[in-house]
């Protein structure tokens, strides 16, 4: 997949406030990955740093994604970063070039949960 070899033809694309699901949020992540044999992808606002997301799978392949940030020299530090640990791929998230209108985070309209 992507001029590598992988046990499976997926992997684990980038998930936010993984730490919600479990306590070891992207590391715990990455492990599964590295006993599955297949990439791994943190959220680059994940909790873990990219760094210790690469020593939970140090020996499998790592996908870095990326939001392009209106400070580029941030993104591509980010990216320098990603590279220097050996994520070997990069992802470039552009989907949301706005923020979508979501109701229930507009503080001056309360949504009780049987409103819909």
């Amino acid at each position: 997949m992507l001029g590598d070899n992988v046990a499976l033809p997926f992997g684990i694309a980038p998930t936010g406030f993984t730490r919600l699901m479990h306590t070891e949020g992207e590391i715990a992540g990455a492990r599964a990955a590295a006993r599955a044999g297949i990439p791994f992808s943190p959220f680059d606002a994940g909790h873990s740093s990219i760094e210790d997301v690469k020593d939970a799978n140090a020996y499998g392949r790592n996908w870095f994604q990326l939001y392009m940030w209106k400070d580029r020299e941030r993104s591509i530090a980010l990216v320098d970063r990603a590279a220097t640990a050996g994520f070997d791929t990069l992802l470039v998230t552009v989907d949301v070039p706005v923020a979508g209108a979501r109701l229930r985070d507009n503080p001056q309209r309360h949504v009780h949960p049987s409103d819909g």
